[in-house]
């Protein structure tokens, strides 16, 4: 399979669009349609959900950069740290986008100071509350926010499938070659896939992600109404991708880390290792919840 299309989707007057930013407006605009509507069956107002976003969106961009910026520290930013800065250039990684965003609505919600400026403030031209932030700790509605993270899990695989098909597109994140028959060649001079390969094939690794992030979404539908307690869909989003991630990797080309490893890898082995005992904890508090109140049904 041959592919020719450049980065840029047009550039006129000093305005350049990319298929990556196309998609990622796309995907952000997906995003928060699927959280707003599925978030009213449990009660989460649109507006919650709006600022949420928000603060996703903030930490998400800086915890994409960060972990772009460690993962080619030596190579690209010691000599020239001002071009960390250079949002425009591109560099963001996904994980660590995920990452960074479910910390910036945790601190968003923990941080007093943030809590006394948002518990009531304008948004599109009215006043609205924020029913999961408090002015008191202690009043903080922390099983809303995990209710919502259950939500976000939902939408987050689709948004993620979204945005990876400007990878396919134009090779911005190319695999190792290949000589399997649904290798892609990337003929365009711009492509970086086209740049580090030339005419090789090589393996469609954001394809391989796009399908993974699919059998995300459809796994966590299943699970949507059978998981307990709130906040454990999204963990289990969380891992899932981290497991994804780590075995696709091997497929990419990217700085190798350790033993064979490269960054993307090493966080979702991170995330791995927290992950998992807590869903295993969770899961088995749910059980012994399960069958306790069987045995109080039966006496």
């Amino acid at each position: 399979m041959r592919i020719g299309v450049g980065p840029a989707v047009f550039s006129a007057g000093g305005v350049l669009l990319t298929w990556q930013g196309l998609f990622t407006i796309i995907s952000v605009c997906l995003g928060m349609y699927l959280v707003t509507r599925w978030g009213r069956a449990r009660g989460i107002v649109p507006d919650v959900v709006f600022m949420a976003v928000i603060w996703a969106i903030i930490g998400g961009i800086i915890g994409a950069r960060l972990v772009h910026v460690i993962d080619l520290w030596s190579e690209v930013y010691q000599a020239d740290p001002v071009k960390v800065l250079m949002l425009w250039n591109g560099g963001l990684d996904v994980f660590g986008g995920i990452l960074g965003g479910l910390a910036g609505v945790w601190a968003c919600h923990a941080a007093p100071a943030l809590r006394l400026a948002r518990r009531e403030a304008p948004l599109f031209g009215r006043r609205a509350r924020f029913p999961f932030f408090a002015t008191d700790p202690s009043k903080a509605n922390i099983g809303r926010l995990r209710s919502l993270m259950d939500v976000s899990a939902l939408a987050l695989p689709l948004c993620l499938a979204v945005g990876r098909i400007a990878g396919i597109i134009t090779g911005s994140e190319p695999g190792e070659p290949t000589g399997m028959p649904w290798g892609i060649v990337y003929t365009n001079p711009e492509s970086v896939a086209n740049k580090r390969y030339q005419l090789l094939a090589t393996h469609p690794a954001v394809a391989y992600e796009l399908l993974w992030d699919l059998l995300i979404f459809g796994a966590l539908w299943y699970l949507k109404d059978r998981v307990r307690p709130d906040g454990m869909l999204f963990a289990l989003f969380i891992g899932l991708y981290a497991v994804g991630r780590f075995f696709i990797g091997f497929l990419r080309f990217d700085k190798v880390w350790l033993v064979g490893m490269g960054m993307a890898q090493l966080v979702a082995l991170v995330v791995l290792i927290v992950i998992v005992p807590v869903v295993a904890y969770q899961i088995e508090v749910v059980r012994k919840s399960g069958s306790a109140a069987s045995r109080r049904s039966r006496g």
